[in-house]
């Protein structure tokens, strides 16, 4: 007899034959030994006692939602009717529930964890798929970092493209000393020239922290000016340093070239000066665009303006800025810099892109990586993914493991206040890091010596971008507090935001998250069909469809996947017709698309069926672990595919095995595959976004209640943003789902660019149900980072190195002469479908192949010179070619009348012939290594790369 305890129950008592008791799952009442009433120490059944006959057990499948903690656990659950009375019991007494297993044999399991294949991990060879080591950098081979906001991506770093930097200075906003919301002007300096020109984009990282407000000299900016070949300037996103030409450059500082993504900008736009622009003010400066904009208050923006003649100072309207005002969803406003000298000559012109403030830290000094999105505007996303998508291999299951801090503690560096009394103000000033906190978020004070100061306090107001208040609930021992060592603080609570790790990416895969209130399990599906067929235009954010229900399938807010592509759903018009973000990248339009909504199945603590690690120390709570959310935390998932596997959620607990907290099942419960594919990346993720729900009723202009979907996640009190209004509430009331206590078209109060500023949007108007209308949790009280400490992907049982598609390419008859000549050229198919290659947006799924080359095969003959080398480069990921003029590209699968002979199997890659083919200072311009091997001329040479076929994968 093996005997197994039954943890999730619910008890109600009663009378002899009345009393009740549910458990999830299906038990026979052969199956059911002991229960016991632990709090009342008294027994309610015994299989071998005759006294409790009369106990009668049912099973029913309608009951499930009893166990909202039991999700994907079991089919139905098992009632059981006790023959004796159990009045003057409660409900929330503890029982003690003992059922027999209905396996014989003994279970033996890997400790702590295991589904499937990887408890057969302790007799075969698991392979780790990403190594761990980030104690020397960021490992930017291995891993890549995405900054988007709202669906818009911004500018990416170019590898290998650093400037040798001398100094880094800044203006410290001399020519506006009391302006604290100016922009400095970053001068950079370099040893050697550094060839770029106006308008191009740059990152800087890792900048002197002593410097006041140094971060907002950090980031993606686009040069202003360059003075010199040796000298480029830009204009930071406040206030930097105190001191005019002060260094700001550190030892550990970088300064790389920039990229922007296709697409990313947008030019569909005019500028206009609405106020001000005179000599000493500052100029409103209003956009309009074509269509959609899908920006919100307060998110930053990059702007490029192509106007400026030297003399007009239409570059006043140059570079990073905050929108005041959203004036409608096709408009926006926002305040230039102090003129020196008059805006004039008529229209101002240029594109937009959207400036996300996001970074990635390597923390040297405890071998970490910080990531955050570095301000509270709504939407911006922060994301560090690995570079390799790793390959899912059916019969063997996946162990991911990672140290992980999900809420972030800075060191203090002072702490004072006003007054030893309750109700003093406490001054606290962070270290060598900014706080990132705003009014309402929720700290703690840990190490303070001198009493009274220790303790939780939620965040009264913002000095600067290091100094924050809070106000003191006991009395205090001295107003300049002694210090330990070390001494922090710990950001604990907050909203707006969710922190998240797991083998995830924008569309599928599983992860751990805090949003600022809850610690939850997530599970992110894109397999949902919308319905109907999608069509779109290059560089749009218009959709339209034929056949579609968008009105009551989607809200402002939600994602979609396009072709393989993420987009934000910013305004639903009508069933048929929508605007997203961003733009349509590819170069053609595409008509007849599928479109896929991305679905998030999210477990929060209070519901893990295995153990909540909540420090109760309940049935719920077998460990008696209490996991703390500032705390580091050893987090792990554990998962198989097949389209219907399971998934286990692991913590290493008090005594350092892992514990499961929850097991979410995937048989016998969707109607498709649990998400489209088991080949994951790492991620590590920390977004601008907490709670969305939908308009439950219509609500006229004037209405202060207003009734949505679910307020479950919301705070008591807050900001929303419905279509493009601004909408503070101070009370829910969750029976009825409303928010309470409107006040409309509410502007919003942020401390951002080291200032506090006001943000606004439209005014108050009618909001409708049913009509695609988001209610979306608005103004971040913090905005948190997620550090991170290694990941382990293992892959149990090995992992072979079989290739469903093996392919070989030729190319005869090449004259050779003592200049480079490129043979040919090849990639990856952008996207594919039905193993048929397309360009981006051609197919339905993104290629995350990866090439294995096996060999080169080099043949030479006829040459004048018999002993003459041959030298075949190959050149990894070339940076140095005109990629829109003179490349074009065929498909491997087979020949085409105007491609490249091509043989072999079919492919998910392309080739493009080198003739025509121009590379500009190849040997100056290569990334990557280079695959060379020599062959006598009137020979033949094969050169084996590697033991594995060329091949590809999705």
């Amino acid at each position: 007899m093996a005997k197994q305890l039954q943890r999730t129950y619910v008890f109600t008592p009663g009378g002899a034959g009345s009393g009740t008791i549910q458990i999830p799952g299906k038990f026979d009442l052969s199956q059911l030994l002991i229960i016991t009433n632990v709090t009342k120490n008294q027994m309610v059944y015994n299989f071998a006692d005759l006294t409790y006959v009369g106990t009668t057990v049912a099973f029913s499948r309608a009951n499930t939602t009893q166990f909202p903690q039991a999700l994907g656990m079991s089919d139905g659950v098992t009632t059981i009717t006790l023959g004796v009375s159990t009045q003057g019991m409660s409900s929330g007494d503890i029982l003690q529930i003992f059922t027999e297993r209905t396996d014989q044999a003994i279970l033996t399991r890997a400790m702590g964890a295991g589904t499937d294949a990887w408890e057969r991990a302790r007799t075969s060879n698991p392979k780790s798929m990403i190594d761990a080591d980030f104690e020397y950098g960021l490992q930017p081979t291995k891993w890549q970092q995405i900054s988007a906001v709202r669906g818009y991506a911004g500018i990416f770093e170019v590898p290998g493209s650093d400037l040798s930097v001398t100094t880094i200075t800044t203006d410290a906003n001399y020519l506006r000393p009391n302006d604290l919301t100016a922009e400095s002007l970053i001068t950079v300096n370099t040893q050697i020239p550094h060839n770029l020109t106006t308008g191009t984009a740059i990152t800087v990282s890792t900048l002197e922290s002593t410097v006041p407000s140094y971060a907002l000299a950090q980031g993606t900016f686009i040069i202003n000016a360059v003075p010199t070949s040796t000298s480029l300037n830009y204009y930071a996103k406040g206030k930097v340093g105190t001191v005019q030409d002060s260094v700001i450059n550190s030892t550990y500082t970088v300064v790389r070239q920039g990229g922007f993504y296709t697409g990313a900008s947008r030019t569909d736009l005019t500028f206009s000066v609405l106020s001000g622009g005179t000599v000493g003010s500052t100029a409103t400066i209003a956009a309009t665009f074509a269509t959609d904009h899908g920006f919100t208050p307060g998110q930053g923006i990059m702007v490029v303006v192509t106007s400026d003649n030297g003399t007009n100072n239409h570059s006043y309207a140059q570079g990073p800025f905050y929108l005041t005002t959203i004036t409608s969803p096709t408009t926006f406003n926002f305040l230039a810099r102090s003129a020196v000298g008059a805006i004039t000559g008529g229209t101002i012109t240029g594109f937009v892109y959207a400036r996300s403030d996001s970074f990635y830290v390597h923390r040297a000094y405890d071998g970490g990586v910080q990531l955050g999105t570095g301000g509270p505007s709504y939407g911006a996303s922060a994301v560090r993914q690995s570079k390799k998508y790793i390959r899912y291999q059916s019969g063997k299951s996946i162990n991911y493991n990672t140290g992980l801090l999900l809420a972030p503690n800075y060191q203090l560096r002072f702490v004072t206040a006003t007054n030893t009394t309750v109700g003093s103000s406490i001054i606290g000033i962070t270290d060598l890091e900014d706080h990132q906190f705003q009014s309402g978020a929720v700290i703690k004070l840990e190490n303070v010596v001198s009493s009274g100061y220790n303790g939780v306090y939620t965040v009264a107001s913002i000095i600067d971008s290091r100094t924050f208040v809070v106000t003191a609930t006991q009395t205090l021992s001295t107003t300049t507090a002694i210090m330990g060592t070390p001494c922090f603080v710990s950001l604990i609570n907050w909203y707006g935001s969710t922190v998240r790790a797991g083998t995830f990416d924008d569309q599928n895969g599983m992860f751990w998250q805090y949003d600022g209130q809850t610690v939850a399990l997530g599970l992110r599906v894109s397999t949902t069909d919308l319905g109907g067929l999608a069509n779109i235009s290059p560089d749009s954010t218009y959709t339209t469809a034929t056949n579609a229900r968008w009105l009551t399938q989607l809200i402002a807010g939600d994602r979609v996947v396009l072709r393989g592509m993420t987009h934000h759903v910013s305004r639903v018009v009508s069933d048929n017709s929508m605007y997203i973000n961003g733009d349509w990248r590819p170069a053609t339009a595409s008509t007849g698309i599928r479109i896929m909504k991305t679905l998030e199945k999210i477990i929060p603590q209070s519901q893990w069926n295995m153990d909540r690690c909540d420090g109760s120390g309940s049935v719920y709570n077998p460990s008696g672990y209490n996991l703390l959310v500032n705390k580091m935390q050893m987090a792990g998932i554990q998962w198989t595919w097949y389209g219907a596997g399971f998934i286990d959620f692991m913590l290493r607990g008090p005594d350092g095995n892992y514990i499961t907290v929850h097991r979410l099942r995937n048989n016998n419960v969707n109607n498709e595959a649990y998400m489209r594919t088991g080949n994951m990346p790492v991620r590590y993720e920390v977004v601008n976004e907490g709670v969305r729900t939908g308009l439950a009723r219509d609500m006229g202009s004037l209405d202060t209640v207003m009734t949505v979907t679910d307020v479950t996640f919301f705070p008591s009190s807050g900001m929303v943003y419905v279509d493009n209004e601004l909408i503070s509430y101070t009370g829910i009331t969750t029976s009825t789902n409303t928010l309470n206590n409107l006040v409309r078209a509410t502007p919003i109060n942020q401390f951002v660019g080291n200032s506090n500023r006001t943000f606004q949007a439209g005014g108050a108007v009618s909001h409708y149900a049913n009509a695609g209308t988001g209610v979306l949790l608005f103004g971040q009280t913090a905005a948190p980072n997620i550090s991170h400490w290694g990941s382990a992907f293992l892959q149990d049982g090995g992992f072979d190195e079989d290739r469903g598609y093996l392919f070989n390419y030729g190319v005869t008859n090449v004259q050779i002469s003592v200049k480079k000549t490129t043979l040919f050229a090849i990639r990856l198919a952008p996207s594919v479908s039905n193993s048929i290659p397309g360009d981006l947006g051609a197919r339905d799924l993104i290629n995350r192949a990866q090439f294995l080359l096996q060999a080169l095969e080099i043949s030479a003959g006829g040459s004048t010179n018999v002993n003459t080398a041959i030298v075949i480069e190959g050149v990894l990921n070339p940076i140095n070619h005109p990629i829109s003029s003179n490349i074009t590209w065929y498909s491997l699968n087979g020949s085409v009348a105007s491609s490249p002979v091509a043989n072999g199997q079919p492919s998910f890659s392309q080739v493009s012939a080198g003739a025509g083919m121009t590379f500009v200072n190849q040997s100056l311009s290569v990334t990557g290594a280079n695959i060379a091997c020599a062959s006598a001329a009137a020979g033949s040479t094969t050169l084996t790369i590697t033991t594995a076929g060329a091949a590809d994968q999705l």
